[in-house]
């Protein structure tokens, strides 16, 4: 995964990109290209995109020419054409650059564009007949830098970035991780990744949603956050109170309790014969009852 949008490569001394695309399901073709890639160099030589299609006869090469403009060239068809810029400037000055080139009306008329030049536009309309073949056929791979049939010298010097192919992004694919097994570097590992100095400006990001609050009656006070405050400390208080009064209830009840004078006291009751008499005065009048203060009064019938 890339932390940006854009991803830039440096080439030295010339080095060869290839990713083969013969293992894509989707190799039948294209009448309609989007390319585009930006570049920073002070040669006046290299590729810095070229499509290559099935047979020696049908590609599609985005290169920097020997008067600092770019060229495109290709044959896929009908013969080999060029498209090159018209500018008075050098774009070989160390600057950035960016190139845009595109084909339209079913691959009959070619656009190209570098930053905010005037677009060049190629009409082959006229020399096509209705039946000429003007489709890439087959793509079999891309080359960066330059292809198997140049030199090294001969290759593009600088950095790149921002490389796109309708829906494919070359330089990205270089430094993907894990390593993608069907790019290959030439010499290894000579192109390393580099943002070119540019500094990509990305698009602020949305603001975050956020539901709105739930609507209150119109007539509905609101308790303020002293108010409220105020209410809850006298809530603790009055709760407090009350279970203070309650522990020290429980205190006192506890203490009394315990406090009471308990045992055994002495009473002028007949208790040792009371089990062996069926009245009260028999008890009292018993010689067991235990009642020395007590005085036995009987009666004498005559």
């Amino acid at each position: 995964m890339f932390a940006s949008l854009e991803v830039g490569g440096t080439f030295n001394n010339g080095p060869m990109v290839k990713i083969d695309l013969t293992h894509l399901r989707d190799n039948l073709g294209t009448l309609e290209e989007y390319i585009t890639v930006g570049f920073k160099t002070k040669s006046k030589n290299g590729i810095l995109m070229e499509m290559l299609g099935a047979g020696k006869t049908n590609y599609i090469i985005i290169r920097v020419n020997n008067n600092g403009g770019i060229t495109i060239e290709f044959d896929v068809g009908f013969g080999r054409f060029e498209v090159t810029t018209n500018y008075i400037v050098d774009l070989a000055n160390d600057q950035h650059h960016t190139v845009k080139a595109w084909r339209t009306n079913i691959g009959q008329v070619w656009h190209l564009q570098v930053d905010d030049y005037p677009e060049i536009v190629k009409d082959f309309s006229d020399i096509l007949s209705e039946t000429a073949d003007t489709r890439l056929d087959k793509p079999q791979a891309i080359y960066l830098g330059r292809n198997e049939s140049m030199p090294p010298n001969r290759g593009f010097d600088g950095c790149m970035y921002a490389a796109q192919w309708n829906n494919l992004f070359p330089i990205r694919m270089i430094f993907e991780d894990p390593k993608n097994p069907f790019v290959y570097v030439e010499p290894p590992n000579s192109v390393t990744e580099n943002k070119c100095g540019f500094e990509e400006i990305l698009p602020a990001p949305e603001p975050i949603e956020i539901r709105p609050p739930i609507p209150f009656p119109p007539n509905l006070t609101l308790i303020g956050r002293t108010e409220d405050l105020t209410q809850q400390r006298t809530i603790f208080g009055v709760v407090g109170s009350l279970l203070v009064l309650i522990m020290l209830a429980l205190f006192i009840i506890c203490c009394r309790n315990f406090t009471l004078k308990k045992g055994d006291y002495k009473t002028k009751e007949a208790k040792q014969g009371a089990g062996h008499v069926s009245t009260v005065d028999e008890a009292l009048a018993a010689p067991d009852a235990d009642l020395p203060d007590a005085r036995t009064n009987k009666e004498w019938w005559l």
